[in-house]
């Protein structure tokens, strides 16, 4: 739950200098959007107990966060 929380906030920008404007491309919507279906995805996996969908859900998970820090915020690893 809490990746798909954390997914829906940045959707809304918060307080820092940039957050308003990465927020309203829709580059930053698209990852933020694959970051939900993603813990969407591990959430129903552990549910189901099924190790494979959650591989893959992992698998899903972190390019788009990678991406998203090089695309917007270089700096932050």
């Amino acid at each position: 739950n809490a990746v798909i929380e954390a997914g829906e906030t940045i959707k809304v920008g918060g307080t820092g200098p940039n957050d308003n404007t990465w927020a309203s491309d829709p580059a930053w919507d698209a990852f933020a959007d694959t970051l939900i279906g993603a813990g969407v995805d591990a959430r129903n996996a552990a549910n189901n107990k099924d190790i494979e969908a959650m591989y893959t859900a992992g698998d899903v998970l972190y390019p788009p966060c990678e991406e998203c820090h090089i695309q917007f915020h270089p700096g932050v690893q």
